[in-house]
């Protein structure tokens, strides 16, 4: 949400969404289709890793996947992918459903008199 709310607010004419569904149906924006690179889920859920190594969405119900604290893009050695972007270590990002983002981009286009479409 808040890359989107940036994008928005530097000027982009439309928000590219990459959707995934979760194990309940839940529609979220998640560039990925596991979830290991960039949340906590092998600390939390250590026991769901499937033999290939990955923590897929697919197998988390979205109330699961809400409590995933969201980091930076780190390996599998811990290194970030990409050193020069955001590295903070608090951690306050959640991933979110399809429908908050779209509502997120109405309400800024309702507010600030724009047209920013949506791509999903």
């Amino acid at each position: 949400m808040e890359a989107k709310a940036l994008a928005f607010a530097m000027g982009a004419d439309y928000l590219e969404q990459d959707v995934v569904v979760s194990r309940d149906g839940a529609l979220l924006v998640f560039h990925d289709i596991y979830l290991e690179a960039i949340t906590d889920v092998a600390a939390r859920f250590p026991d769901r890793q499937r033999p290939d190594g990955h923590f897929y969405v697919i197998d988390f119900d979205f109330d699961e996947i809400r409590t995933l604290q969201v980091g930076p893009r780190l390996d599998r050695d811990g290194v970030p992918v990409f050193p020069y972007r955001y590295s903070g270590r608090q951690h306050h990002f959640r991933i979110h459903t399809l429908a908050a983002e779209l509502e997120l981009v109405r309400e800024l286009n309702s507010q600030l008199q724009r047209n920013v479409g949506v791509y999903p």
